[in-house]
């Protein structure tokens, strides 16, 4: 029912979220603003949650750093701009286990604080220790080509799987002995961004341009996700699995939405899609996310848009504060005529 058509439900709209209907908005009923950092010119791009502390971390890519937000909203800077060597900061992971935050860094371009010609194309899985924000481990991609990885899963037997958006690959890390080599060939994948693992550590999702492909980490063995030819599983930033679905942040061709993809036992087949938000004006460019219980937080707007490719940013009265949303992963309620409810 939308609210513009009916007096009733509009009022009551209207009396429930302080003056405003967010059907009639486009707004998702189930986003909320979690915390907002008063640093428009973060650029942010990944962000992790620590279950342990309720911590959550965010990346940035203008200013090579990663900020740090506790439950009550307070932010603090983590790590430093440039500490440690570090570059532009994009997915995040935390180990828990080992209290380290896992951290993709890359060098795409002057839009970076500190830029040099001479770092184009480095990039490397930086891990910090939790409670200092100390660098305990650098893996770098080789040197010589361009390299851009993106976003990482890892497991509990020390393997790290890394997306390299500009070679087209996935690299395997191994974090005991240093290791970083391809798991699938160069140009295998067109910009594979998100990236996502089962519990069982049975198969991998990479995310391309294109789909979402699933690997089998025993056999080594690709796949595109089956799916119906009207289901958009292409451009998903974000990637996460989460109680035997992935969900997918696609912020490629409009409209950018959050999608809950249900899976087939055998993680081989997409059988139903849930859209948690479509075309919401609080999400005009949100790029990865952090699983936290039966919700999800992400970045409304990284506006990446605002840095020029002579890495000028737009005047700070241009941009806006960094917002964090929360939503609910697996009950919230699509708008009223909307495509939401599995199919």
């Amino acid at each position: 029912m939308k609210c513009r058509a009916y007096l009733l439900a509009g009022m009551a709209c209207a009396l429930a979220v302080g003056g405003h209907c967010p059907e009639a908005r486009g707004e998702s009923p189930g986003l909320a603003l979690y915390a907002t950092i008063p640093e428009p010119d973060l650029i942010p791009e990944g962000i992790a949650f620590d279950a342990a502390t309720r911590t959550l971390y965010v990346s940035s890519i203008r200013k090579r750093k990663i900020v740090a937000l506790s439950p009550e909203g307070t932010a603090r800077e983590f790590v430093a701009s440039g500490q440690d060597g570090v570059w532009s900061v994009l997915g995040m992971k935390i180990d828990a286990e080992h209290r380290t935050l896992l951290a993709c860094s890359e060098v795409d371009g002057p839009g970076m604080e500190g830029f040099s010609p001479g770092d184009l194309g480095k990039s490397a899985v930086f891990e910090f220790d939790l409670e200092s924000g100390k660098a305990l481990h650098v893996f770098r991609a080789p040197a010589g080509g361009r390299h851009l990885f993106n976003d990482l899963v890892f497991t509990r037997g020390g393997v790290i799987y890394v997306t390299d958006s500009e070679e087209g690959t996935v690299w395997k890390i191994d974090r005991r002995s240093g290791r970083v080599a391809r798991f699938a060939p160069a140009g295998h994948l067109v910009y594979p961004n998100g990236i996502a693992i089962d519990p069982e550590e049975r198969t991998l999702f990479v995310a391309d341009d294109r789909s979402i492909h699933a690997v089998d980490l025993a056999s080594g063995t690709r796949r595109e996700l089956a799916h119906s030819p009207r289901t958009k599983l292409g451009q998903a930033d974000g990637l996460y699995f989460d109680d035997g679905a992935l969900v997918a942040i696609q912020n490629g061709t409009p409209p950018i939405r959050v999608v809950r993809f249900s899976l087939s036992k055998r993680h081989d087949r997409v059988t139903g899609e849930m859209v948690l938000a479509s075309a919401d004006p609080r999400l005009s460019e949100p790029t990865t996310g952090a699983i936290a219980g039966d919700r999800m937080y992400l970045v409304g707007d990284a506006q990446l848009r605002a840095v020029g490719k002579d890495g000028k940013i737009w005047p700070r009265e241009k941009l806006s504060p960094v917002k964090i949303y929360a939503m609910p992963l697996r009950a919230a309620p699509p708008p009223p005529g909307s495509p939401g409810s599995y199919r």
